[in-house]
């Protein structure tokens, strides 16, 4: 029986806390069933009976619409956060318990030389972040029986305005650390929970302002709340009072 590991974050974490709780259930569920290399053959209907609540196709995208799963085709699904929570310290072949995990990976080119994930989703999960490129969308590459197929992940808002923010630290020759990021990602939440959209103020705020810190949102910024060309005219009249 192989062993699997939960982070302690686990339920904590944005994206676990925003789940209906059959897809909490689910999650556990393919946490444990998974292969070594965090590939899930899907079958909603056995997990289903194992977790007592009915999933749906529909429910089930849910963690691809979210990057948490990577469509293999062929009914398999990559985890990539299976990965980083399951092997913390990397990837080796000099480890005999890795080496067919790792030619797993290798063969749906998930891997890159260096046994890093590739090509795929970063998200506001603590403890599981994945280095992305910059472009809003991302194709991962990968191999099935009969050709090579590109698949599409979207990034979502708050990605970009997480995107945006690093990036100026990067600018202003201050990158963060991962270890910056976790906390970063923890004062997020320490000022506005589980609120993302102003999570993403919060962030277009210090990118705007090239603050390398996080602030709550400052007053005259969140009561604008633009809507079209109407809203730029309201944003520059409140401005206009604020200096009589």
């Amino acid at each position: 029986m192989a062993l699997r590991y939960i982070d302690t974050n686990f339920f904590k974490s944005p994206f676990v806390r925003g789940l209906k709780a059959p897809l909490k259930t689910l999650y556990i569920f393919i946490i444990c069933d998974c292969s070594g290399a965090g590939i899930w053959s899907k079958d909603l209907d056995v997990a289903g009976l194992y977790i007592g609540e009915k999933i749906s196709e529909k429910d089930f995208e849910y963690f691809i619409k979210m990057g948490k799963a990577v469509d293999l085709k062929n009914g398999r699904y990559f985890f990539p956060d299976f990965i980083l929570h399951q092997y913390p310290n990397g990837l080796s072949e000099k480890n005999p318990a890795q080496k067919n995990f790792i030619h797993e990976l290798k063969n749906y080119n998930l891997l890159d030389n260096d046994l890093q994930i590739i090509k795929t989703l970063q998200r506001p999960f603590q403890g599981s972040l994945v280095m992305v490129k910059e472009e809003v969308m991302e194709e991962v590459m990968v191999n099935t029986s009969s050709a090579r197929e590109k698949i599409s992940v979207e990034k979502t808002d708050f990605d970009i305005a997480l995107d945006g923010w690093l990036d100026m630290r990067k600018r202003k020759k201050k990158p963060a650390t991962e270890r910056a990021i976790k906390m970063a990602l923890s004062k997020l939440q320490e000022l506005a929970t589980d609120d993302e959209p102003l999570k993403i103020k919060i962030l277009n705020q210090s990118e705007f302002h090239g603050w390398t810190d996080l602030y709550q949102l400052k007053p005259e910024i969140q009561k604008q709340q633009p809507t079209g060309g109407k809203g730029i005219e309201d944003a520059l009249f409140a401005y206009e009072q604020m200096k009589k």
